[in-house]
């Protein structure tokens, strides 16, 4: 990529890829979309609808490279990114959103590690230390959702899941230095058509249009969020972009207390201000 690096344009990106992410989990919790759907559909249709959002926006020269999608390291940017995906959604099946999302959102802590083995990325000891801080208010918050549950298998799985999207950040960074956001995208897109469909298609026939339709939309939203992420990690360090992703969970939160009167305990409150305090110290810290 040409593109020059600026930092702060690395973090409106990831401000907004956060946005993304978070209106896809708010449209699918106001729709009521339930476990009907399994994690080997969800990642099909996100595959499928996100591949058809890149076409339309960056294929005829306008930065979508599918020639290119032979490369070993995209193909590996797209096993990585699969895994991870359909990992996150079956252990939301299994172990509910809330202990599912804090256990994905161990991810950052991964990937720095990794990125300081692998892209030779240095990491102040700060930054460790906010990364940490965050974490533990992502606990707080969602301590509800552990107070009455024990350890599964499916606890193990999540921690795995959280190591390969850590590695899967790595990669997307890594990548974004001679691939466009739009082509390192669709390496994920291409991988979860091929790998999921098999397994999908059983669901095919008893998903109603409606379903079609809210996947099918949360699948843009998605992608959107995805390629800013990208984008974003052509500016930012892996432990910086990663750190911003923490945002999603009380971002999600604020969504829900004001389209659908959700509450919240105090715990909770106190989680989400620790962790956007350590995310926005991790932002600014040069």
């Amino acid at each position: 990529m040409t593109e020059p690096v600026s930092q702060r344009k690395g973090l409106v990106l990831m401000v907004f890829s956060v946005l993304l992410f978070s209106a896809n989990v708010l449209i699918i919790r106001g729709a009521g979309l339930n476990a009907n759907v399994d994690g080997w559909m969800a990642s099909f249709t996100r595959g499928v609808f996100g591949f058809v959002f890149v076409i339309a926006l960056y294929a005829r020269g306008r930065g979508l490279e599918l020639s290119h999608l032979h490369k070993p390291r995209l193909i590996q940017r797209g096993l990585l990114g699969v895994t991870g995906i359909t990992i996150l959604y079956f252990t939301i099946i299994h172990l509910g959103a809330g202990r599912a999302l804090v256990l994905n959102l161990t991810y950052p802590i991964f990937s720095t590690l990794i990125a300081a083995l692998v892209l030779r990325e240095t990491v102040r000891p700060r930054t460790i230390a906010f990364m940490v801080l965050s974490l533990l208010g992502l606990i707080l918050f969602f301590s509800n959702s552990f107070a009455s549950a024990t350890l599964s298998p499916y606890d193990l799985l999540g921690i795995l899941g959280a190591i390969v999207a850590g590695a899967t950040v790595v990669s997307i960074r890594d990548l974004t230095r001679t691939e466009s956001a739009a082509t390192i995208y669709s390496a994920q897109c291409v991988a979860s058509i091929i790998l999921t469909a098999p397994l999908a298609w059983p669901s095919f026939s008893g998903t109603s249009p409606m379903t079609w339709g809210i996947l099918a939309a949360g699948a843009f939203i998605v992608a959107g969020g995805q390629l800013l992420m990208t984008r974003g990690f052509h500016h930012l360090p892996v432990a910086r972009g990663s750190a911003m992703q923490m945002l999603i969970p009380p971002v999600t939160a604020l969504g829900g207390w004001v389209l659908f009167r959700e509450s919240f305990s105090l715990s909770e409150i106190i989680g989400a201000t620790i962790t956007l305090f350590a995310t926005w110290r991790i932002s600014v810290n040069r």
